[in-house]
C-alpha cells in the first residue's frame, strides 16, 4: 500500500499487507496526519474473518477496532466480538464502522464510530423516538462520515406492531443527535458521497440528486444518462460543486450542481492522456481525478483563479499503473510526484 504527501506529492510504501492479511485489505479513509482506517481479511475454514484497524501518523503501525474475541458491553450487557469493519474515516481520524457480537444464545451488530485518531470507540443507539414520543428499535449501518462529524447511513427498523421500515439517517455535527429520514428520496437512494456540511449526492432510479446541508431536501439535477450517454458522479462538496463522468469526460459542476465543464478544457495534460473521471471535490475546490493514457494515472487539480476563466493545476501526478488484476471499475491506488 502507497500512501502519499500532502498534494499528492512523494509516495511512501506503508507495508500494510502480509502477514497482516493474506486474504487482502480494504482501505476506506486516510486522516490529516497520514492514519490509514480499513478492513483486513482473513482465511477461514468458513466465511473470512474481518477485522477493522487504523494506522498511526504515515501509516505506521497497526492498530485493531474492536478485535475479534474481544469483550465487548451492549446495552449493559456482556458480548464478545466476533468481527468489525470499518467505512469511513474524516480527517481528525474519527473512524466508522460495524461490528457482530455473540453471547449466550444471543448476539447481533451496531454500527460504531471511534473519537479522534481512532481513539475510544461509541456504539451507535439502538433505539430513536418517533415524532410521537414513542420509541422504537433501530439497526444503524453508518457509511459516511465527515470533518464535523456528522455521519450518515441507512437504517432498518422492527418493532412490535409497527411495519417493517427502511430509510437513512444524518446526525448533527459531532455524532449528536439522530434524525431519520424514513425512505429519504426515491426507494432504492444510494448515497455516494457527503460534503463538510452534511450535503449529500445520491442516485436512484429518479435519477442523480443532491441534498441541502445536514441532509434537508433532495433536488434531482441529472437524469441517470444524460443526452443517452453513461453519468456516473462520485463527489460533492459545500457550496453544492458535484464531481464525476458524462460519458468519457471528467467533469465538475457549479455551485448546487448547475451547469458542467468538461475538466480536460481546464487543464493541459500530457500528450496521450485524457481526464476520465473525478472522485472527489473538497470545499478548496481541489478535485481528484484519474486519467486515461497507455497507462492509468491519477491527478489532484487544484483551481488557480485567473481573470475571465477557471484554469486547474495540476498539483499532482501518479507514477502508479494501477494493477490490472482488479476490474477498471473497483480498482483503487494513491500515488503522487511533484507537478
Amino acid at each position: 500500500l502507497v500512501l502519499t504527501g500532502q498534494n499528492g506529492v512523494g509516495s511512501t510504501d506503508v507495508g500494510l499487507s502480509s502477514p497482516h492479511s493474506p486474504n487482502g485489505i480494504e482501505i476506506r479513509g486516510v486522516s490529516s496526519t497520514g492514519r490509514i482506517a480499513g478492513t483486513a481479511s482473513t482465511p477461514t475454514l468458513g466465511p473470512p474473518n474481518t477485522s477493522a484497524f487504523v494506522s498511526g501518523p504515515n501509516g505506521a503501525g497497526r492498530t485493531d477496532i474492536l478485535p475479534a474475541g474481544s469483550a465487548l458491553l451492549v446495552d449493559g450487557q456482556s458480548f464478545t466480538v466476533g468481527s468489525s469493519r470499518v467505512y469511513g474515516m474524516n480527517s481528525h481520524g474519527q473512524v466508522i464502522g460495524n461490528v457482530e457480537f455473540f453471547g449466550t444464545g444471543a448476539g447481533g451488530s451496531r454500527g460504531f464510530v471511534t473519537g479522534p485518531n481512532g481513539k475510544g470507540v461509541s456504539l451507535l443507539p439502538a433505539s430513536v423516538n418517533d415524532s410521537n414520543g414513542q420509541a422504537k428499535s433501530v439497526n444503524l449501518s453508518p457509511s459516511l462520515i465527515n470533518d464535523s462529524g456528522q455521519i450518515h447511513g441507512a437504517y432498518f427498523s422492527r418493532s412490535p406492531g409497527r411495519p417493517d421500515e427502511f430509510g437513512s439517517f444524518i446526525t448533527d455535527a459531532g455524532g449528536t443527535g439522530l434524525r431519520l429520514f424514513g425512505s429519504f428520496g426515491p426507494p432504492l437512494t444510494t448515497t455516494l458521497a457527503m460534503s463538510a456540511t452534511g450535503r449529500l449526492l445520491q442516485y436512484s432510479a429518479s435519477g442523480w440528486s443532491i441534498s441541502g446541508p445536514d441532509g434537508g431536501g433532495a433536488a434531482v439535477f441529472s437524469s441517470i444518462n444524460p443526452a443517452g450517454v453513461i453519468a456516473d458522479f462520485r463527489g460533492i462538496n459545500s457550496a453544492g460543486q458535484v464531481v464525476g463522468r458524462i460519458g468519457r469526460n471528467a467533469v465538475v459542476s457549479g455551485p448546487d450542481a448547475t451547469g458542467f465543464t468538461d475538466l480536460n478544457t481546464l487543464v493541459q495534460l500530457p500528450a496521450g492522456q485524457h481526464l476520465l473521471h473525478a472522485f472527489s471535490i473538497n470545499d478548496s475546490g481541489q478535485i481528484f481525478a484519474s486519467a486515461l493514457s497507455d497507462r492509468d494515472r491519477l491527478y489532484l487539480l487544484t483551481p488557480v483563479p485567473e481573470p475571465g476563466t477557471y484554469a486547474m493545476l495540476l498539483a499532482g501526478m501518479a507514477l502508479l499503473t494501477l494493477h490490472a488484476r482488479r476490474p477498471r471499475s473497483k480498482r483503487v491506488a494513491a500515488a503522487g510526484a511533484a507537478a
